[in-house]
């Protein structure tokens, strides 16, 4: 049921894993190409132009996923029904990246064949250690992005027990008997969810962060009203929770909530 699995897409990790192996090449590339070999040039040239122009779909495809509404589907994982994140970390990320890698791959350049570009006047060894100094600090400081996005995180999970929001560098569980079922009315988009919290007590925190009652939908991949109908039919039916996480409940779940199966 491919609902069920979302196996049929690559996941985030790989999407990053793959972008830092893309950074590396265009970051050692140029070094390895003679700068009077003029075939091999171009192209050097025609590659980096494609990859400027990934960057820009990257950068406009990672601002569209935050407010496109994502499937009528959880992922069945580790005996819940999960949520990954949606797109919207890695491409960031991806883009950031591989603009880096074009400045990085341009000190490279000039490094490692300065006899040539020293002769032209085109060079400074001076400008070439400011930018490759300023090329690592920004790379440290993306680093927590390039780490989400390996994470693959927020993630969203309902479990038997809880509710629980994975976020970027922490997490939060909310137990059942922490929640109030909360209204089935639309009231129009839902990109970030409050959960009506009232046992406070309850809740626990790990890792840094914030101990807020939001859900960044925003981020997930999922369609958001889908999740909230979901979550709001656990609360509902405390008998049902005990099946979250096989098969049987997720294929009883769609049915309920009015989502074709077997499409």
């Amino acid at each position: 049921m491919q609902t069920m699995n979302g196996g049929s897409r690559i996941g985030n990790r790989t999407l990053v894993a793959g972008m830092l192996m893309l950074v590396a090449v265009l970051v050692v590339l140029p070094a390895f190409v003679p700068v009077d070999a003029d075939v091999a040039r171009s192209v050097l040239l025609g590659v980096q132009a494609l990859t400027i122009l990934g960057a820009i779909g990257a950068f406009v495809a990672s601002m569209m996923a935050q407010y496109r509404d994502g499937p009528a589907r959880f992922v069945l994982r580790d005996g819940a029904f999960a949520v990954p994140a949606n797109r919207t970390y890695p491409l960031s990320t991806g883009m950031q990246l591989t603009v880096l890698a074009l400045f990085g791959g341009h000190t490279v350049d000039e490094w490692t064949h300065r006899e040539f570009f020293g002769a032209a006047g085109t060079a400074d060894d001076s400008v070439s250690v400011v930018m490759l100094v300023l090329g690592t600090l920004t790379f440290l400081l993306m680093l927590p992005l390039v780490v989400v996005g390996l994470w693959d995180r927020p993630v969203l999970l309902l479990t038997p027990d809880a509710l629980v929001v994975r976020d970027p560098f922490g997490s939060r569980t909310y137990p059942w008997e922490a929640l109030a079922p909360w209204s089935d009315v639309r009231t129009g988009e839902l990109r970030t969810m409050v959960l009506p919290v009232v046992r406070p007590d309850l809740v626990a925190k790990r890792g840094p962060g914030w101990l807020g009652s939001t859900v960044p939908l925003r981020f997930a991949d999922v369609h958001p009203w889908f999740f909230a109908d979901a979550a709001r039919l656990y609360l509902l039916l405390p008998e049902r929770r005990a099946g979250i996480g096989t098969g049987e409940e997720y294929d009883r779940l769609l049915v309920d909530l009015g989502v074709r199966v077997g499409v």
